[in-house]
């Protein structure tokens, strides 16, 4: 069984972590009007973060994972609204 066919099947992959990063690279990608750090640092961002951290869960795997996804998106989503659509 490839590893298309164990994500769809439901089990759990063992290069989850590399393919999560990958996707953030494809999707973030790299442009010189693009800064994350600046993202990072804006008072949105830390108010955002903010909302969703929550310190009982600081342990749990699936909770760090989820916050490292929202970040990406968030991230993803200004990159948007500041440089517009972009070819994959």
């Amino acid at each position: 069984m490839n590893a298309d066919q164990a994500r769809l099947a439901g089990e759990p992959s063992a290069n989850l972590d590399s393919e999560l990063n990958k996707m953030d690279q494809k999707l973030l990608g790299s442009d010189e009007n693009f800064s994350v750090g600046s993202i990072r640092n804006s008072e949105l961002f830390k108010i955002d973060q903010s909302m969703v951290r929550d310190p009982r869960l600081a342990d749990n795997l699936l909770y760090k994972k989820l916050i490292a996804r929202l970040e990406a998106f968030y991230i993803q989503q200004e990159k948007f609204r500041k440089v517009g659509l972009t070819e994959a």
